[in-house]
């Protein structure tokens, strides 16, 4: 058992540090001097210094997403509170495209009822997918807040305040999963036809952990809670801040060495210009480390197996 743990360990380490070199590639040579002018600017800031950095590149995803001017009211980033932008439409379209992957390639293990019907599925569908898209945008105005007291110049960043601006994130990603939730619960109900125990499976816990599984038992027997993969998105706002403070830290030794053998690679070329890599040196990494991703993951999967 434990050479199974380890071989899957060791897919997923290797699967994880391919996309880091893969992204450290695109960074040394797509960007050359700015890129490890940032990691140099990094190594030298303190660890709230660092977190107003990584908070500062966060806003700039989140504007590029939500809209400059969208989001609360923020002196400097905001000037009034305006909560609907072009990002609605992007969630609109995200989720339509997964719900309706969902929806036609898996389904409720549990058996149907007898008031099954096509209509009132499609409303619960269309349902689902607006509580989702709200709930979504609602957790991405409120990230883009806390983040934004984090990157404001004017204000310190200290610890006291630093936890309580992520609690609160958090929190609120919490209450709109919890909501959220609630009424996909009931919507279940629908979707299996039992209408009639709208209410018992709202306020059943167990509900958001009814399983879901392929359409065509053939192609896979893998089952995985259907209704709370979907709920749980609220909080991808969230966990997307702590993601990028975590690669960010994990690129810098990846940094370091691909520098180092990109500057052996080129010998020919001035020492400023090192990072500008040649297409044939660039495109045969980018080959090599994406041959290693598939490795790795095959690897992965044949261990689990």
């Amino acid at each position: 058992m434990w050479l199974v743990t380890v071989a899957a360990a060791l897919g997923a380490v290797g699967f994880v540090s391919a996309i880091l070199m893969g992204v450290t590639l695109v960074g040394v040579c797509r960007y050359g001097d700015r890129y490890p002018r940032f990691f140099d600017r990094f190594r030298t800031l303190g660890a709230l210094a660092k977190i107003r950095e990584m908070a500062g590149i966060y806003l700039k995803i989140l504007n590029a997403f939500v809209g400059r001017e969208v989001g609360f009211k923020h002196e400097g980033l905001v000037p009034k509170n305006r909560f609907f932008g072009l990002y609605i439409e992007h969630l609109l379209l995200i989720y339509w495209f997964v719900g309706t992957i969902l929806v036609l390639s898996f389904r409720p293990v549990e058996p149907f009822g007898e008031h099954t019907n096509s209509l009132l599925q499609a409303g619960e569908f269309f349902a689902l997918l607006s509580i989702n898209v709200l709930s979504d945008a609602a957790s991405i105005l409120w990230t883009k807040r806390c983040i934004a007291l984090l990157a404001t110049p004017a204000v310190p960043v200290s610890l006291g305040r630093l936890l309580i601006i992520l609690l609160q994130d958090i929190l609120v990603a919490v209450v709109l999963m919890f909501v959220v939730q609630l009424i996909s619960n009931g919507l279940y109900a629908i979707q299996i036809g039992r209408t009639d125990a709208i209410f018992s499976y709202m306020f059943d816990w167990r509900t958001a952990f009814r399983l879901y599984a392929p359409v065509d038992p053939t192609f896979s027997n893998w089952r995985f809670p259907g209704q709370l993969v979907i709920t749980c998105s609220t909080y991808i706002p969230s966990l997307f801040f702590y993601l990028i403070c975590l690669v960010v830290l994990f690129l810098k030794p990846f940094h370091s060495l691909l520098s180092l053998i990109l500057g052996l690679m080129n010998i020919d070329m001035p020492k400023r210009k090192r990072h500008n890599c040649n297409p044939v040196t660039y495109v045969s990494s980018l080959a090599g480390i994406f041959g290693f991703a598939l490795f790795s993951v095959k690897f992965f999967l044949d261990a689990i197996r």
